[in-house]
């Protein structure tokens, strides 16, 4: 499986151990799925339309506030479905919930 993996965060101790990334994952009651494509090329960024990414780094707390939803198993941004090239990112196992 190709999954969503966030590099660009400032490194920083969570629950004790230093963390310079993290798999991203959708979470609906006791479910968890990881977040996932099919076709889209390894390295290739995540995209909002309409959103210009940021290249810099980015702290832990920061990236929590954007507040990713599943919704109908896609992972969204304000409404809008996040991307990797033309591909919908989707989340296994979960069709309505946070992403974490």
């Amino acid at each position: 499986k190709k999954i969503i993996v966030l590099t660009n965060l400032k490194p920083a101790k969570l629950r004790g151990v230093r963390s310079e990334g993290m798999l991203l994952a959708g979470e609906e009651g006791d479910k968890v799925g990881l977040l996932t494509v099919k076709k889209a090329k390894v390295g290739e960024a995540v995209t909002v339309e309409g959103y210009v990414n940021r290249t810099s780094q980015i702290k832990y707390p920061d990236f929590v506030d954007v507040g990713l939803k599943v919704i109908n198993g896609k992972v969204v941004y304000s409404d809008i479905v996040l991307k990797m090239g033309s591909e919908e990112i989707k989340v296994d196992r979960v069709s309505n919930g946070k992403v974490c």
